[in-house]
């Protein structure tokens, strides 16, 4: 009885050890496809309802883990946290977890019983990765609204596109700066909006490279293209708008002077590469803009740093 009791003890306090990360450090979470919602921890068990894609779902309690098309996850007890302006009620049940994206609080968006949360999207097309990043308003637990969404990745046989996003809060407005970059065998581009957020329930936008879509009075009044570069198959230059740009050595204006570009030159902007260990985007506190890294168009080994606002 005592060789029992001992492991049972044993297992209560590994146990935590075992548990997936996953849902230790997310509170939130979207579906990434439709997913069926059970009254148990079981493929047999009854449907309750069929959620569709991206369903905004609240964790409450982790069960057993399992393989289900070639996933390997945990069962999950959640709560769903229906769409605002949606009818609609919300229900409690299982799901398995190998279809549930975790979510990042976005702090500087959120406000008192209401959170910003992000979540990724990855999408398979002939072998080729597309991965989207959506936003989500979250009020009080019982009401859910998509604000905006933007390609983050996606990958061909000869070319790639990716971005770039920072956050700042500015005179009170909060500010969503993206940056896009295209590399091909042919063209190359790069783009930078700013998006003004602080009407964040309005926003409901879709961003990608070539266009922005969503709601029209939205992206007039809030969304500014800051600067825009394109480079075609047939050598002609796109830039709008064009203004040129003192560059200097470092992220200061008062830094050695390196050149400058004229508003017909090419700007190689180094942002939009995920994951870069350096900080690529530099904000200062007292002025409206930022700091971005580019490329130096007369040493192409060497980067300096341009003001944009």
């Amino acid at each position: 009885m005592k060789k029992t009791a001992l492991i049972f003890i044993s297992i209560l306090f590994l146990a935590p050890l075992f548990a997936n990360k996953k849902y230790s450090e997310s509170k939130y979470f979207f579906t990434d496809t439709r997913l069926k919602l059970r009254e148990d921890s079981d493929l047999s068990s009854k449907v309750i309802t069929v959620l569709d894609d991206e369903s905004c779902v609240l964790f409450l309690k982790e069960g057993i883990s399992e393989s289900i098309d070639d996933k390997l996850d945990n069962w999950v007890k959640v709560k769903t946290i229906p769409q605002k302006g949606k009818s609609g009620k919300s229900f409690e049940g299982w799901v398995f977890g190998g279809y549930l994206n975790p979510t990042k609080e976005v702090p500087e968006f959120s406000e008192e019983n209401k959170l910003c949360l992000i979540t990724e999207k990855v999408i398979n097309y002939d072998k080729r990765g597309e991965s989207v990043y959506s936003y989500f308003y979250i009020e009080n637990n019982s009401a859910c609204s998509k604000l905006l969404s933007y390609l983050i990745r996606f990958s061909g046989p000869n070319y790639e596109t990716r971005s770039y996003a920072s956050y700042k809060i500015s005179n009170g407005k909060k500010i969503l700066y993206l940056g896009f970059r295209m590399i091909d065998d042919g063209p190359y581009g790069a783009k930078y909006y700013k998006i003004d957020l602080s009407n964040i329930e309005k926003s409901q936008l879709f961003l990608s490279y070539d266009e922005v879509k969503g709601n029209e009075e939205f992206i007039k009044n809030n969304v500014k293209l800051l600067i825009s570069y394109h480079e075609g198959y047939d050598g002609k230059y796109v830039r709008s708008p064009k203004k040129s740009y003192s560059m200097y050595k470092k992220a200061d204006s008062n830094s050695e002077a390196v050149g400058r570009i004229s508003k017909d030159g090419k700007v190689f902007l180094c942002f939009g590469w995920m994951g870069a260990k350096e900080r690529q985007i530099i904000f200062e506190d007292k002025k409206e803009g930022f700091w971005v890294q580019c490329v130096s168009p007369v040493d192409n080994s060497k980067t300096c740093w341009i003001w944009i606002d």
